[in-house]
């Protein structure tokens, strides 16, 4: 082995001599051979260009392999100085001593004022007074000209998460301090304003550092006055798990940013699950709430996700883009998930935060990406998370459309083990109904018979068929499309509109009935989303139908097109029924 490939700054310099000369062979041949021969003490110039390129990859390797080990040995060089000495006990010596400092200080200011007595009400009249007693005002920016005397200026106002705040409401803060400290990120989200009432007002050619529905207050100031105004980069992290800010740091903030949390606070600090093929998002589009969801994800994140062994804390927070996922999750979720926006969730945190992205790779869900796949809102979701980060998506849209989600997926992929990037299990029978679905539905998918002009139909038939072929529920059999008034024979206890409801040929999609006495045991209703959710009307029938049937004590089991584990689902009522 020659010398130079000792180390792998010699391996690399011969590298760059060997690409140098590629490039300017014809005329330095001669010059290069002399510095082989001198330089790197090479003669064997016939051997080395026959073998030049294979030569050179053993080079690449070489390199690699010295550069990991020279990295690791100082590594540990600098891990045996710092437990030398003891930087652990410096840190927690240096904060125990900055706070005696501090606690000094306020002795020295206010050990020696009497007991304060001052009420809501007179406050503000002896203001210089009260602000010796307490000399720090917390308060929103639309209430802070109210919480002090007209015309008095604070000596310095902070304002932090600086970047959602408005003009307007911004504005009432700056107009009670001398000095301003602002505190914020443009690469967090942005305020939000009400942009409807843009049309209503005339169009007086504002200057862009004022513009209302463009700026806050932090992109303001840096518009105005790009250069002017000093700067501090507040480098040291304190909240996330160093693997999980590390993708905000090499994304977002070009690695300025120097994590100071404890690696071991979490052993598996990123998991990926993806969800099963298919179609699973949806748009609310008619009555009350409208905007996207996906069950499916509400599904594996609560199937799934919840029960993960690996789970590191019961502080978890599930973080989305879109209100109406975040309804449904707070109807779907246990009550100590806490539920919200991306955008509500900005300036605070969770032990473990679950990101669920909504879009599916459709024509619709590519329509989202423009909003879900931003800087700010990944930055946002991801830094929220303490010590655990994970992703509940439909990576097939991402990978092949996205940008920052995708990142996002690539780096989860690479930074954690296989076991953490998980296929979802969760899947639907109903699945069959798109062009894409999970494997696992093949066999009922070679099984299908048909009954309706209704695909839902034909599956949950087959569904059905298979289930009571089981031994343990063989004593049943199912019927489709009876009318609801063969099941309900006596009328008395419904009233007018009941009763009208009945008589108009109402049906039930699937009704199980025993095989000795022929009782019903189980009604069951494919609700397809547009036919159903997504139609005031036939939620309002279906609030009737489902009132009848309570009153005869008849049960009814709804199965959405957009739910998951039907099958299950329905032994679980039959096993229910058979034990009453």
């Amino acid at each position: 082995m020659p010398f130079y490939t000792r180390s792998s700054g010699q391996i690399i310099e011969y590298l760059a001599d060997a690409t140098l000369e590629e490039k300017l062979q014809s005329v330095r041949k001669f010059l290069h051979k002399l510095k082989l021969l001198f330089k790197y003490r090479e003669f064997r110039f016939g051997k080395l260009k026959a073998s030049e390129v294979d030569y050179l990859l053993h080079l690449q390797r070489r390199f690699y392999s010295l550069k990991i080990r020279e990295l690791e040995e100082e590594c540990q060089v600098l891990s045996e100085h710092l437990e030398k000495s003891s930087f652990k006990a410096l840190q927690d010596e240096h904060q125990r001593i900055s706070e005696r400092i501090f606690q000094k200080k306020l002795f020295l200011s206010h050990g020696n004022l009497e007991q304060p007595a001052f009420f809501a009400d007179q406050y503000q009249t002896d203001y210089e007074k009260f602000t010796r007693y307490y000399p720090i005002v917390l308060s929103t920016n639309h209430s802070i000209r109210n919480s002090i005397p007209p015309n008095y200026l604070l000596d310095y106002i902070i304002i932090d998460e600086v970047s959602q705040v408005d003009l307007l409401s911004g504005v009432l803060a700056l107009s009670c301090c001398k000095n301003l400290i602002i505190v914020g990120d443009l690469k967090q989200l942005p305020q939000i304003v009400d942009k409807s009432i843009k049309d209503t007002m005339v169009d007086w050619n504002i200057p862009q550092g004022y513009e209302y529905f463009k700026q806050s207050i932090l992109s303001s100031f840096i518009c105005l006055y790009p250069e002017d105004i000093p700067r501090v980069i507040l480098k040291e992290h304190y909240r996330c798990h160093p693997q999980i800010i590390q993708f905000c740091n090499q994304k977002y903030y070009d690695g300025e940013l120097i994590p100071f949390t404890d690696p071991d606070c979490c052993q598996v600090p990123l998991i990926l699950y993806k969800t099963s093929r298919g179609n699973h998002m949806r748009a609310v589009t008619h009555g009350e709430g409208n905007g996207l969801y996906n069950q499916r994800e509400l599904d594996v994140i609560k199937e799934e996700v919840l029960q993960n062994v690996n789970l590191a804390s019961d502080d978890v927070g599930v973080a989305t883009p879109y209100r109406k996922q975040v309804e449904k999750a707070r109807a779907h979720l246990p009550d100590d998930i806490k539920n919200d926006t991306v955008h509500k969730f900005q300036g605070r945190e969770n032990d473990v935060i679950i990101m669920s992205t909504v879009l599916n790779n459709t024509c619709n869900g590519k329509k989202g990406l423009r909003f879900v796949d931003d800087a700010c809102l990944v930055n946002v979701a991801v830094s929220r998370a303490q010590k655990q980060f994970i992703l509940v998506t439909d990576d097939e849209l991402f990978q092949r459309h996205g940008h920052h989600v995708r990142e996002l997926l690539r780096y989860i992929q690479y930074n954690t083990l296989d076991e953490h990037i998980i296929k979802s299990q969760v899947v639907s029978i109903f699945d069959l109904l798109y062009r894409n679905y999970s494997d696992k539905l093949k066999v009922l998918k070679s099984k299908l018979l048909y009954i309706s002009k209704f695909q839902s139909e034909n599956i949950m038939y087959t569904a059905l068929k298979d289930i009571l072929s089981e031994p343990k529920y063989m004593h049943y059999y199912v019927t489709s499309q009876i009318l609801l008034r063969n099941i309900i024979k006596n009328t008395d206890l419904l009233d007018k509109r009941e009763i009208d409801f009945i008589n108009n040929r109402a049906f039930i999609d699937f009704v199980i009935y025993n095989r000795q006495d022929k009782k019903c045991v189980l009604t069951i209703e494919v609700d397809g989303f547009e036919y159903h959710e997504n139609n005031p009307v036939q939620l309002k029938r279906d609030a009737v139908k489902q009132s009848i049937l309570n009153k005869y004590g008849v049960p009814l089991l709804r199965l959405p097109t957009n739910g998951s584990n039907e099958m299950t689902k329905i032994r679980t009522k039959l096993d229910e029924i058979e034990s009453f």
